[in-house]
């Protein structure tokens, strides 16, 4: 049986790099693409979890936890909360656009 979260993830993944000219983000800083899709990115220390999307009314914070030992750990949370920005903004934008006949992201 497949996983059809995983594929949908994966596809959302290569259509965002693909959208923004790039192959990879491996050397690239994901800090600053965040930042380009609209989110601000904070490292604070966090009980219980190492990272979260909080979506508010008009900005988006990704909190990273700063106790992360690893930095590889660390990059892949971030990556993590940009695919659910990423989702969930889409997700978003479809049922705007079926409500208000719009291409602007709800709040």
């Amino acid at each position: 049986m497949k996983n059809y979260k995983y594929y949908k993830g994966s596809a959302a993944a290569r259509d965002v790099l693909e959208q923004n000219g790039f192959d990879s983000l491996l050397d690239f800083p994901l800090e600053l693409f965040a930042s380009g899709l609209g989110a601000t990115v904070i490292k604070k220390p966090l009980l219980n979890s190492d990272g979260r999307i909080i979506f508010g009314k008009k900005h988006t914070i990704i909190e990273i936890n700063e106790n992360i030992e690893f930095e590889q750990k660390k990059r892949f949370t971030l990556a993590h909360e940009i695919g659910h920005f990423i989702l969930l903004a889409k997700e978003k934008l479809i049922e705007y656009n079926e409500l208000k006949g719009s291409f602007q992201v709800s709040d």
